[in-house]
């Protein structure tokens, strides 16, 4: 139909609100999966590979989510973006202690979590904006598959200058 252009994210929001819930809820539920899961991912793979991880999930789940025009499909992209999304709590406390010590593990924890609140913030403006000016969410998955990509190349710098000071110690 000439919905089908839009993707099945809105064709789910528009006409089916109790399969919309559904989905809220399925991704709550990934969510906690994820923070289990990932809780048992970071004590096998550790800090680093643990964030890489949790990027390539995320940056391949909004990928996917440019392709999803079947519900079953949609479903399985909320699994691993709530999946994900859960496992970066997990993951981000242990890392601040890693990288930066305990001596002032609260407030640089805060600090992350100002990272957190400004894209929980604005990635909907932006996503917002796509849609509006393109009738569709394609650039904002886009993007964040971009920023995804991102984040591991900035994961990798981190990770070796974090190598750095510690031989320097």
């Amino acid at each position: 139909g000439p919905d089908r252009r839009f993707g099945v994210h809105i064709q789910v929001a528009r006409r089916h609100r109790k399969a919309a819930a559904l989905c809220v809820s399925i991704m709550t539920l990934a969510n906690m999966c994820g923070r289990i899961g990932f809780g048992f991912i970071y004590d096998i793979l550790k800090g680093w590979k643990s964030l890489i991880l949790l990027m390539v999930i995320n940056g391949v789940s909004m990928l996917m989510l440019t392709q999803a025009t079947t519900l079953p499909f949609f479903i399985v992209c909320v699994v691993l973006v709530g999946f994900s999304f859960g496992g970066l709590l997990v993951v981000f406390a242990p890392m601040v202690r890693m990288i930066f010590g305990s001596r002032f593990y609260n407030r640089n924890y805060g600090l992350i979590f100002i990272g957190y609140g400004i894209g929980a913030f604005v990635g909907p403006k932006i996503s917002a904006y796509f849609y509006d000016t393109t009738g569709q969410y394609t650039l904002g998955f886009i993007g964040s598959a971009i920023l995804a990509v991102a984040a591991i190349v900035l994961i990798v710098i981190a990770q070796k200058m974090a190598g750095k000071m510690e031989n320097a110690q």
